[in-house]
């Protein structure tokens, strides 16, 4: 798939075995065959269950006195064991087997078999142990056997002991659950706490205002876009109140304007070195860029483009400059386009871009600018469309920083009662800094847990967004807000959960991790839930075959060698890049 060349915000561009002799023997040998059960570790989880369910039914009959001379056993040797509560042990049973059954598979190893049994047998003697010191001869001999430890330390002390046993035992077994609750609560009270109050402003009568505009005037011709895009911000005051847009005062503006040296000479450079190889050629226009200038050309009748690609270096030679690329051809032209490096680079600033004309009159509420092709100029991309973005390159060549450009620039679009975003940093210095702003449904995450449970939480609120477009019969989350009526705490506004360092993530929880990555980029689209991901690994391990496969959009900037430019682009081109902001984009 063929890339196009932009420039950055908020940089510059976008055995050998010895074999004894067999001895013979004297009675031939017989062997029987092996038989070997092989069975799946959830399987193996799920027929513990079973057992554990079973045999605590029998053991409920057999207290009942409904099991037979077996049953009667039993409850004659629990109730000396445990007292008045024996049917402890049958609860104990169920509670193991939906601790067996809920088991996640990357926790299927004997130590966890091990803990969970240590942790519920824990509790039970602890609980009897605490029963026996406050009821004495009520809990058999296990309960009288644990309270014995009020001879050694007496009545409380052996209550805080027996408290703290209680305690350890129930956190082996349910630590991930009780955290995991924790984290789900703290994210639903931060929303609730973060999500302003909106008023409805009550509905003004209509006034009729004299034009005193000249005929002309009145007569000319609104552009359509600018007409949408004023009605949508007048709607969106209304039902939200006023809301004012940081000034672009704030963000710098461009430096210097980039120098390509002589660019006569070096096309005369290029027409040269093809006509020594017999490639005659037309030269075509050049286009200055931030950080290369593109030379365009014409190849004569015949020629294979094939031949031209393979002197890239003799063209690079020939020129004094590295690296050279050579784009053949040039995407909805009959051109081939060698981009040089310039001689001095310029920076590409986030604030000329959205003072562009393009930027203004868009209606795109999602619209990132990605930066300047080629030609210098600017080039944006609508996230809503895209839906989902996967940024790759190595450490220092600009990704961070496109990634603070993309959040700069739509909150630049968008109130936070229409956006609100999730940022995931586990290098912990990125994003740290839009921590406590109003667009944000959760504080920064930087702990890779909570980042599951923040992930898992946005696979809940799709369900939950599918389920109210299918009520409301609407396509999308556009649709559902633009319905006559809406009540602002009833919109759903968009959200995009940027993950600036996806590496990380992966080693601790790939597994978990994939596949809510792709259950999200496959139908989170329709409910205004994107996905920003960006990762200094571009490996197979890290950006697996089905992230690639669902997330198609991608930002590749310069890689190491042409195995990563191949894993993020499926093709070359990323390892020739210059860093510094310079990129490839598909989509």
């Amino acid at each position: 798939m063929r890339g196009k060349r932009i420039e950055n915000c908020a940089s510059r561009r976008y055995n050998s075995i010895g074999m004894a002799r067999k001895k013979r023997s004297q009675f031939p040998k017989f062997s029987l065959p092996s038989v070997s059960v092989s069975l799946a570790p959830e399987t193996r989880r799920m027929i513990i269950s079973i057992l554990c369910v079973a045999v605590g039914l029998i053991l409920v009959l057999a207290f009942w006195g409904i099991a037979g001379p077996v049953g009667n056993a039993l409850r004659i040797g629990f109730a000396y064991l445990v007292g008045d509560f024996k049917a402890l042990i049958p609860l104990t049973l169920f509670v193991l087997a939906i601790l067996f059954a809920r088991r996640d598979g990357k926790d299927i190893r004997e130590m966890f078999y091990f803990t969970m049994v240590v942790g519920i047998c824990l509790m039970l003697v602890s609980f009897l142990g605490l029963i026996d010191l406050f009821f004495p001869d009520r809990a058999g001999i296990v309960g009288r056997a644990m309270a014995s430890l009020e001879y050694l330390f007496g009545f409380w002390a052996s209550v805080v002991a027996l408290s703290a046993v209680f305690c350890t035992g129930f956190l082996m077994d349910f630590w991930e659950l009780v955290t995991g609750f924790l984290e789900k609560r703290k994210l639903v009270l931060y929303e609730a706490h973060k999500q302003r109050e909106l008023i409805e402003l009550p509905r003004e009568e209509k006034i009729k205002q004299e034009s005193r505009m000249e005929p002309k005037e009145r007569n000319a011709q609104i552009p359509v876009v600018q007409l949408k895009k004023q009605e949508q911000a007048v709607r969106m005051q209304k039902i939200f109140g006023p809301w004012e847009f940081p000034p672009l005062d704030l963000l710098s503006a461009d430096g210097a304007k980039p120098s390509a040296g002589d660019i006569r000479v070096y096309a005369q450079i290029i027409q040269r070195t093809l006509e020594d190889f017999s490639i005659p050629v037309e030269m075509g226009s050049v286009h200055v860029g931030p950080t290369v200038t593109q030379y365009t050309l014409k190849p004569a009748q015949g020629v294979k483009l094939a031949h031209i690609v393979v002197l890239q270096n003799d063209l690079a030679l020939a020129l004094a400059a590295h690296p050279i690329r050579i784009e053949a051809p040039i995407p909805g032209q009959s051109l081939v386009g060698i981009e040089v490096p310039n001689k001095t680079f310029s920076i590409v600033r986030l604030r000329s871009l959205l003072e562009d004309l393009a930027w203004k009159q868009s209606s795109a509420s999602l619209l990132v600018p990605l930066g300047r092709n080629v030609k210098g100029e600017p080039v944006f991309t609508d996230i809503a469309k895209l839906p989902h973005l996967l940024v790759a390159g190595a450490t220092g060549t600009g990704k961070s920083i496109f990634i603070h450009s993309a959040l700069t620039s739509l909150m630049y679009r968008n109130p936070p009662q229409l956006l609100k975003f999730i940022l995931v940093d586990p290098k912990r210095v990125e994003l740290t800094a839009y921590d406590g702003i109003p667009y944000l449904l959760s504080p920064v995450i930087t702990d890779g847990r909570k980042a599951i449970v923040a992930m898992k939480w946005a696979i809940t609120e799709m369900d939950r967004r599918y389920d109210l477009l299918l009520e409301e019969k609407c396509r999308d989350t556009n649709s559902f807000n633009a319905k006559p009526g809406r009540k602002s705490e009833d919109m759903l506004p968009s959200i995009a959960i940027v993950i600036d360092e996806l590496a990380d993530l992966m080693v601790a929880h790939g597994k978990e991790l994939e596949g809510i990555i792709v259950r999200l980029a496959q139908m989170a689209r329709a409910t205004g839930i994107h996905l920003i991901v960006s990762t200094q690994r571009p490996s197979v391990e890290v950006i697996t075959g089905l992230i690639k496969a669902n997330i198609t959009s991608r930002v590749a900037f310069q890689v190491a060698s042409q195995v990563d430019s191949r894993t993020i682009l499926d093709g070359a081109g990323a390892e020739k890049l210059l860093g510094r902001g310079d990129a490839l984009f598909i989509s």
